[in-house]
């Protein structure tokens, strides 16, 4: 055992700058995968325990007050697999919030009474004001922290031609509408000011049906059940949502930046390992005298191994403790970006099994790759080695095409990084459209609803705005397909839409025409008729294709205005998209639009601001990303060109002397031996760089897919691609030339003497 000690506490000191290194990059390694790891077994297990606590609905489903019967609740009790049902009422509307976040934002929303008794999705309030007003309002956090309303600020909900005005008075988590990716929000009013309310929206009023599941059952099964019996009594559903589909929207966000973390942390730590490999299989070449002594004097072969391999074991396993705990001083930051999006609260804590987990899976494969590179020690002939003989040979042939074929290896590995950070800085900084449309529906820059009698009028007169620069009818309904409520999009042209997002035919032209949201992409298929019903109308349409939707997890279907209004003409509410010459002018059309027609408008929304704001979001999340990757990138090549420069100057101690002695400057010296391995870096590069043409746009395909996104606008720009493979270029040469100074420092003698 002190033989083994002495060995590795010799290795730890010949080699301490080379295992500092190792440590850094095993730290950053760590951080990223026990982010992902506490995400993995916490985010999920939190999102379930509310749901338990609150007592969530396996099933929602909404009627209109007008259709329901005193009979519905003992029905739905009574099949076989519902445990527990209740009911309630509320105001189902499309509402328009003024300022929210700068911006006004269109959403369905359904307005409750909040001192009715829940036993079922009960709400908990986080935030509260001391004193209620006439027109308090609790707001969902999802709500009030993206729409940045703080308590007692007002908050203006528009109906219609009607501004509601309500004082914020807390601020509540629930797990059935948190946030907005299942297209509708819940707004939660003190008894007396929903009574007035509900009073005045009469005809919205609705019977919300919330069910719970028995033990084992499962909810599509149930949910079709459901819809086959409302079928039967001739009831409309108008809206539905399970705690399935809903937990999936909630944490996409967090789904894929788990996949991005372990994606990350897996190729560094890959490079690292190999890396790892590559110093032990030169250390055994450097030392393999030495190495022959200490078996002449009795040492084993596992004995040496074991004093090669112990001190990468004893870094990977002390730096991924600091790597863990570094962690969770980012972990608050996630946290916070993650309620934001989910619309849920939780805390993200110390987590022993993801700690045991990261420390497992380093230590495992550090050993695996360090023992594979020193197990040939056990061959090595004790007599040989003192020699010099075999090996040493070997070595000297072959290690500058290793030390070159490493270069180029990891330099390769690390440009498809680089790459994706380029295209990623390019759609989200340089021309943030191609990313927000990938993620979002038609982007317009203003979003009219002008009067039904005045629509003729105002498309006509629209035409003579010079700063206007098309206008489309394009509205926003739903339909039922399969018994399930669905978003429908319908326009007037989707040739002259600003966002097409159709992967697959083509978009409705004609009446009869329909294209169906990816999530029926299985089911249907390219000249199949499907009959759509709504209430007592049907229409029978033909697929032409399928198009996109992550918000709607492809929940969507596209009609011309002519399609849509043959299943009927009451429910298309006429609103018109405006298109501008130059969007930054969008706050002053919408002053002059609101001049000249007053009330022939019911209300517009400045959708380019609402785009803006998404985009400055993004931009910061876009940005951090692209400098991790950088400070990573060249975190890694400091560690492999550490290697490679300490491994020459070993290797050509004395060609350096003489070249020094016969009059060779400091600096020929420098740029003689840069030059020797900077090429294949260079060149690995530069053609990894050429490739992300092609490996770049199928490594965006396959993240966007994950979020149902199943074409993407991502442009890869190559000329951002070889800028970004200049600054790496540039980087990798400061850094090797940084490297190799200390040959300034040592004398011709020196270098020439046999040590």
């Amino acid at each position: 055992m002190n033989k083994i000690k002495s060995q590795v506490s010799y290795n730890l000191k010949k080699d301490k700058k080379s295992y500092i290194s190792f440590g850094i990059v095993v730290l950053i390694t760590a951080i990223m995968l026990n982010l992902a790891l506490v995400l993995v077994f916490q985010v999920d297990n939190a999102y379930d325990k509310k749901l338990e606590k609150m007592n969530t609905a396996s099933i929602n489903v909404c009627i209109p007050k007008s259709q329901n019967t005193n009979v519905l609740m003992s029905d739905i009790e009574a099949l076989e697999d519902v445990s527990e049902v209740e009911c309630r009422e509320a105001v189902f509307l499309e509402a328009v919030v003024n300022d929210f976040r700068g911006t006004d934002f269109s959403m369905n929303t359904m307005f409750y009474n909040m001192d009715e008794f829940r036993d079922i999705n009960k709400l908990e309030i986080k935030e509260e004001s001391v004193q209620m007003t006439e027109q308090s309002i609790y707001l969902p956090l999802y709500v009030a922290s993206f729409g940045e309303f703080g308590l007692e600020d007002e908050i203006v909900y528009e109906v219609l031609d009607k501004k509601h005005t309500f004082i914020v008075s807390g601020v509540l988590e629930e797990m059935q509408y948190g946030n907005y990716g299942k297209g509708l929000m819940g707004a939660y009013l003190p008894e007396n000011v929903y009574n007035e309310f509900a009073r005045e929206y009469e005809e919205n009023v609705v019977i919300e049906y919330s069910i719970i599941a028995g033990d084992g059952t499962d909810i599509k099964d149930l949910y079709n059940e459901i819809v086959k019996l409302l079928d039967e009594q001739g009831i409309t559903m108008l809206t539905s949502c399970d705690k399935e589909s809903t937990k999936d929207t909630r944490t996409m966000v967090c789904n894929l930046l788990i996949l991005v973390l372990l994606v990350f942390a897996l190729v560094i730590l890959l490079v690292s390992v190999f890396l790892c490999k590559f110093r032990i299989s030169i250390s055994i070449e450097e030392d393999m005298i030495n190495m022959g002594v200490l078996k002449a004097l009795g040492y084993t072969g596992n004995m040496i191994i074991g004093s090669m391999v112990l001190p990468y074991i004893m870094i990977t396993v002390v730096a991924a403790l600091f790597g863990v705990i570094a962690s969770y001083g980012i972990l608050p930051i996630l946290s916070e970006v993650l309620t934001l999006q989910a619309g849920f609260s939780f805390d993200l804590l110390f987590d022993i099994k993801a700690l045991i987990c990261v420390e497992i899976i380093l230590v495992l494969i550090v050993v695996v790759f360090t023992y594979t590179g020193a197990k040939r020690i056990k061959k090595l002939q004790p007599i040989n080695a003192i020699r010099g003989n075999g090996e040493v040979k070997k070595f000297k042939i072959f290690v500058n095409a290793k030390q070159n074929v490493l270069l180029f290896s990891v330099s390769f590995v690390l440009t498809i990084l680089v790459a994706f950070a380029s295209t990623l800085f390019y759609n989200v900084i340089v021309k943030p459209n191609n990313f927000i449309s990938t993620l979002s529906e038609e982007m317009p820059d203003i979003i009219l609803y002008p009067d039904e009698k005045y629509k003729d009028y105002i498309i006509n007169d629209l035409q003579n705005f010079s700063s206007i620069q098309n206008v489309l009818e394009y509205t926003v309904g739903v339909v039922n397909i399969d018994d399930e409520p669905i978003t429908v999009f319908a326009c007037e042209d989707f040739s002259k839409v600003s966002n097409d997002l159709c992967y697959l035919g083509e978009n409705p032209k004609e009446k009869n025409q329909i294209a169906l949201g990816s999530s029926f992409e299985g089911k249907y298929k390219l000249g199949d008729q499907i009959e759509i019903y709504n209430g007592d109308t049907s229409f029978s349409y033909e697929i032409t294709g399928f198009v996109q939707s992550v918000n709607y997890q492809g929940k969507v279907c596209e009609f011309s205005v002519d399609g849509y209004e043959e299943l009927s003409t009451e429910t298309v509410a006429p609103s018109l998209y405006l298109y501008l010459v130059d969007s930054s002018d969008a706050e002053s059309v919408i002053k002059k639009l609101e001049a000249n027609y007053g009330d022939k408008i019911k209300s517009q929304v400045n959708y380019q601001k609402m785009t803006e704001t998404t985009k400055e979001m993004y931009s910061g999340l876009a940005s951090i990303i692209v400098v991790v990757i950088f400070v990573l990138t060249i975190l890694i090549v400091l560690f492999v060109l550490y290697i490679v420069v300490k491994t020459l100057l070993v290797q050509q101690k004395q060609e350096l002397g003489i070249y020094k002695a016969i009059g060779y400057s400091n600096w020929q010296l420098i740029f003689k031996m840069v030059g020797g391995f900077i090429p294949s870096s260079v060149l690995a590069v530069l053609i990894s760089s050429v490739l992300g043409l092609l490996y770049v746009p199928e490594i965006n395909q396959f993240i966007f897919q994950t979020v149902g996104a199943m074409k993407n606008n991502m442009e890869v720009s190559f000329v951002f691609l070889m800028i970004f493979a200049l600054i790496q270029i540039v980087v990798n040469f400061i850094i090797s030339i940084s490297l190799t100074m200390p040959i300034k420092k040592i004398s011709a003698y020196a270098l020439i003497k046999e040590d």
